[in-house]
Parts: C-alpha cells; sequence; structure tokens
C-alpha cells in the first residue's frame, strides 16, 4: 500500500511600497498546523524560512493526507513580521496553497501653503517655498517644493504609521521665505492625521492709525477701543491698538 501524501506551497506578499522604508524582515519562518476529526489544532513541527532567496515561496511536501482513517487539515501561521507595523492576513486553501499577505500600516499627510499677503501687494512672496518632513523630531529626506504649479498643495504618501513597533511624530517645517521686519510671520497647525497648514502673513513694521471718528453725536467718549491689525481682514496675531481721547 501507498501512503496518500500531498504538498502544500505558501507565498509571502508584501504590501510595502517596494520596502522603500527598510523595515521588512529579511526572512520570516512560516509554521504548519494539523488537527483531523478527532484531534485538536497542534504544530506539526515542520517550518518553512522564507526570504528573498527563494523568493518569498516554499512547499510542505510529502504531508500524510490521512491519520487513524481522517483527513487532516493544514494550516499556516507566521512568525517575525510585527503585528504592530503590518496588517496581516491568509488566504487559499490546502488545495490550492496558502498566501500570507503582510500589508504595511501607513498614513498620508496632506500640506497646504497659505498666504495671507493681500494677493502679494508688496511683490515679497517667493516663487517656490520648501517644506521637509519630520520624523520624531529630526528631518528626513522626504521635501517638496510648493508654488503656484501645485497650488501650494501636497500628500506626503504612504508613510509608516510606526517603527520598531512604536508610532511615529510626523511634523513639517519650512524654508525659502523671508522673515523678520516687513517680511513675513510664519505659523503651522494641524496635525499628521488631519494634515498642516504653513499660513504667512505679510506685515508692514507698523500702521499709523490717525484718528476714530464716532458718529453717535457724543463728544468726549472715554471709553477704549481695541482693535487688530491685517492683511486682508485677517487679523495679525498679537498686534493690538488701543483708541481713546487721549490719542
Amino acid at each position: 500500500n501507498t501512503l496518500k501524501t500531498t504538498d502544500l506551497p505558501v507565498e509571502k506578499i508584501w504590501e510595502d511600497n517596494d520596502n522603500k522604508e527598510g523595515l521588512r524582515p529579511t526572512s520570516i519562518t512560516v509554521i504548519l498546523y494539523e488537527k483531523t476529526a478527532s484531534t485538536t489544532r497542534k504544530s506539526t513541527g515542520k517550518i518553512l524560512t522564507l526570504d528573498e532567496n527563494n523568493n518569498w515561496k516554499g512547499i510542505f511536501v510529502n504531508l500524510s493526507e490521512y491519520k487513524n482513517d481522517e483527513k487532516v487539515e493544514y494550516t499556516v501561521e507566521e512568525s517575525g513580521v510585527s503585528d504592530i507595523m503590518y496588517d496581516k492576513t491568509v488566504t487559499g486553501t490546502q488545495a490550492t496553497g496558502y498566501v500570507l499577505t503582510n500589508k504595511l500600516k501607513t498614513i498620508d499627510i496632506p500640506v497646504e501653503k497659505i498666504w495671507n499677503d493681500m494677493n502679494n501687494r508688496d511683490g515679497l512672496r517667493p516663487e517656490s517655498i520648501t517644506v521637509t518632513l519630520y520624523e520624531n523630531g529630526t528631518a528626513t529626506n522626504k521635501t517638496v517644493q510648493l508654488n503656484e504649479s501645485n497650488d501650494w498643495k501636497y500628500t506626503f504618501e504612504k508613510l509608516p504609521e510606526y517603527k520598531e513597533d512604536k508610532k511615529v511624530d510626523y511634523t513639517v517645517k519650512e524654508t525659502g521665505v523671508p522673515t523678520g521686519a516687513a517680511k513675513y510671520m510664519s505659523e503651522i497647525t494641524g496635525n499628521q492625521t488631519d494634515g498642516y497648514t504653513i499660513t504667512n502673513t505679510h506685515y508692514d513694521g507698523y500702521i499709523e492709525i490717525t484718528g476714530k471718528v464716532w458718529l453717535d453725536g457724543v463728544a468726549g467718549k472715554s471709553n477704549d477701543i481695541n482693535g487688530t491689525l491685517g492683511a486682508e481682514d485677517t487679523p495679525l496675531k498679537g498686534i493690538k491698538v488701543t483708541l481713546k481721547d487721549s490719542n
């Protein structure tokens, strides 16, 4: 009599943007499990090591189809891949083989530049600015130039949400914007979930206000008036004037 056997192919698929972040392990281990109608699921002790050398493919060979006249059900599990950094799925059947897919958990971070300079009234707005992506406070090599051709917008795509099983903190900084007196104030708002907005507001050092005219016919008003100054009706943060009878 010839023992009935079967072969079980296994393949690993990576969905990680061709490992551009270098987070993929060099190899993973696939463990073969078995169970029958009268036995619980247990490890067979058989493993496969998948890596680039075997194109992330392997075959469990000469597996017994039956044990004690009961058909054996074979399944697989993998080790060596982070559950925090990757989403894992196993598809296929014992007859066709199993495919283990690991998808890197990623996020997209949009960035937008807003100019608050009365439509570049003074001609100080640069033709482009550079935005650098920071990872846990350290500059990365990911940069983008924002300009009119891309509507001053960009999205950093497929960024790893986790590295070494820890959530990555992404921020942005800009360069290429003139700052200082009579130039631009810069403010960055937002977060990595909703995206970042970089607002540059142009101011002229100071604006002289020559007087306040009361239209209610009451002379000698004593109440102070507080106001804010800004381009295009947008208040300039931190700039306030007080108008009263004495001035």
